[in-house]
């Protein structure tokens, strides 16, 4: 059995380490955390830096060029809009990306924690 952080891992999680950061960093950042409050907040702020990524890529996808690419019709990235959205954990404020156009809308968003 390894370990990553001091956890025991199984055998069927180590595959899911290549999506983590390194244990180091990791360790670092965990180190700092000495409250429920302050666990509470590096959650929301991990969960905002995972969703904007995804949001991003969803842009791209339907604009159909990545960013700096040839534009097909026209439409293009057109910076980011603030917006807080309500979570089962309480808002998690989020950059959401908009496309000149106006037509993009995140699929993301639509789930029962992403109203």
């Amino acid at each position: 059995m390894h370990s990553a952080g001091g956890l025991p891992l199984v055998a069927g999680h180590l595959a899911a380490l290549r999506f983590v950061p390194d244990a180091v960093a990791l360790d670092v950042l965990l180190a700092q955390v000495k409250t429920p409050a302050q666990i509470e907040g590096l959650f929301q702020r991990l969960k905002g830096r995972m969703v904007e990524p995804v949001l991003q890529a969803e842009l791209t996808a339907h604009l159909g060029y990545a960013p700096g690419g040839e534009r097909a019709d026209g439409n293009a990235c057109n910076g980011t809009s603030a917006k807080t959205v309500l979570t089962d954990d309480g808002e998690l404020a989020l950059a959401i990306p908009r496309d000149r156009a106006g037509r993009f809308a995140p699929v993301c968003r639509r789930t029962p924690t992403f109203p």
